[in-house]
């Protein structure tokens, strides 16, 4: 139990906080570039997952869901903190 307390006890603050989901900016991520690629690249990564072209998109996935993280933007990209929609 003591190392269940240690991961989730933040080394900034000292507060226990939960870890972020991951997954889900991984999955916006990977749905948001999917989106954007022309319909034959979507095809040639989603039949053959390892091919060049989908181990390059899976680098872009990363970087851009660990960016989200970094940066403190929700798992959908957004940045309720300093940009007010409302």
């Amino acid at each position: 139990m003591a190392k269940l307390g240690r991961i989730l006890t933040s080394t900034v603050t000292g507060k226990m906080v939960a870890p972020k989901n991951m997954a889900k900016y991984y999955e916006n991520a990977r749905r948001l570039l999917l989106c954007a690629k022309p319909k034959l690249t979507r095809n040639v990564i989603n039949n053959n997952p390892n091919c060049r072209e989908a181990e390059e998109f899976a680098h872009e996935v990363c970087k851009l869901a660990e960016k989200w993280a970094y940066e403190g933007r929700d798992e959908n990209g957004h940045d309720w903190e300093n940009n007010y929609p409302f």
